[in-house]
């Protein structure tokens, strides 16, 4: 299951006096005060989480639906906390992911504001002030911009005033690097680098050497061949939605799986959202560990290991599979159809 991992909470002051260098952070910490408490995320894991989501924006151009997809996604991702300190899982209320999911697009919203480079495209600012709005956050300080049905056209891209920049930096940035190189956390790691990436390319203090630092962490992690995580599913959770799945009809009251070759998108799934092995012929074994090797159809390695799927869905993330028209047939339908009513009963 998605899920945001929470940061060490000793180290956010440091984070949020290393952010502080950084003009638009600033001024979004005002923007933003009255939404942080509902949300129950601090200002500065907000703002590393936006600068995340605009990188994740930034690799191709997307429709207003395609963003809107998006963000769907990451309420569910919002409605899981893990916290580090405790080493624990917070299930968390609808209204405080959607607390969290627009306090985010509040914040990209302003950094994108300060500087139209900031936008991977420029009609994602439209789409992201259009979701505000139609959430009624933040209704009130559009609703004066608002003209002719187009209420943030005159109010994008303003250069933003600011306080004159510090003399010196608030915080010996090493240290947090130190740390944030031997917690082996990838999310830690990632943010730390992002918010001295955006302090060094809009001219601030000079972090290159440290930039440099995350950045070969992170290859490091990325390039180890290691085991995967274990999901967060128990076994008994697990079956029990792996069985539903094989119950599973669609809106004509027809089964939807129908093929031991569609067991292949259940362990695209199961790969990639919940951590199970790469190798199918371990996969195989845990799922007859969890009896499916006794429903129907059964899982099994000599159906699976001849499936072939087409060029779009290899190179596509299985939560975008259902949104691909170009380049499938309909094998490609078949996988398509168990692996996003798996991802839905994973996220129920």
């Amino acid at each position: 299951m998605m899920y945001y991992e929470k940061l060490p909470k000793a180290l956010v002051p440091s984070l949020r006096k290393l952010c502080m260098e950084d003009e638009v952070f600033n001024k979004v910490s005002y923007e933003i005060e009255d939404i942080v408490p509902r949300s129950d995320i601090s200002d500065v894991e907000a703002w590393c989480e936006a600068l995340a989501v605009i990188k994740r924006f930034s690799s191709t151009f997307k429709t207003e639906m395609e963003v809107r997809e998006i963000c769907r996604e990451l309420t569910v991702k919002y409605k899981r906390f893990y916290d580090v300190d405790k080493d624990i899982f917070i299930q968390r209320s609808e209204s405080m992911a959607a607390d969290t999911l627009y306090l985010v697009l509040v914040i990209m919203r302003c950094i994108m504001l300060s500087d139209e480079s900031c936008a991977p495209f420029p009609d994602l600012f439209d789409y992201i002030s259009q979701l505000i709005y139609d959430a009624n956050v933040y209704k009130d300080r559009f609703e004066e911009k608002r003209s002719d049905g187009d209420y943030c056209e005159s109010y994008r891209y303003v250069k933003l005033d600011f306080e004159e920049q510090q003399d010196k930096p608030l915080i010996d940035a090493g240290d947090i690097v130190k740390i944030a190189i031997e917690s082996n956390s990838v999310n830690l790691t990632s943010s730390v680098l992002e918010i001295l990436r955006r302090i060094h390319e809009n001219g601030g203090y000079y972090y290159k050497k440290e930039i440099m630092l995350l950045r070969d962490k992170l290859d490091e992690k990325n390039a180890e061949n290691i085991a995967p995580k274990a999901s967060t599913c128990s076994k008994e959770a697990m079956k029990d939605i792996l069985t539903a799945l094989t119950k599973a009809r669609d809106k004509d009251g027809e089964k939807i799986f129908k093929k031991q070759l569609q067991w292949y998108a259940v362990f695209q799934v199961l790969k990639e959202l919940e951590g199970y092995s790469e190798n199918l012929a371990e996969f195989v074994r845990s799922m007859s560990d969890l009896g499916m090797d006794k429903v129907y159809p059964r899982c099994n390695y000599d159906s699976i290991k001849k499936v072939v799927l087409s060029a779009s869905l290899r190179k596509t993330s299985v939560r975008e599979w259902g949104g691909l028209k170009d380049g499938i047939n309909e094998d490609d339908r078949k996988q398509i159809v168990v692996a996003s009513e798996l991802i839905k009963l994973l996220e129920a």
